[in-house]
């Protein structure tokens, strides 16, 4: 395969050019977190910070809530919110199903 010339990297200072991922899913990346840095604030929404495990807690009570829904592996989900902490919740629940 041929390299691809990627000249835009010069102006990038210390970022390098590619990332070593985990090799998880996105909702489990976030339970890894929870577990390490439980305490930590995982966002602030309007002055209501919430945890990671408070995060994990309602990611996973979301899941729940769409598999008793029906909703499957390998099913798509579509999710039209605002940008809430609900909106991130269910991002990852989908994940998590």
């Amino acid at each position: 395969m041929e390299e691809v010339k990627k000249p835009w990297f010069r102006f990038y200072g210390c970022v390098p050019e590619t990332l070593d991922y985990p090799d998880c899913t996105m909702a489990e990346a976030v339970e890894n977190v929870a577990k390490k840095y439980p305490d930590y604030i995982a966002y602030d929404f309007m002055g209501k910070k919430t945890t990671y495990a408070n995060a994990v807690k309602d990611i996973i009570a979301a899941a729940k809530a769409l598999k008793a829904l029906g909703v499957k592996e390998e099913d798509r989900v579509t999710i039209c919110m605002p940008n809430t902490p609900q909106t991130v919740s269910m991002f990852y629940a989908a994940n998590m199903v």
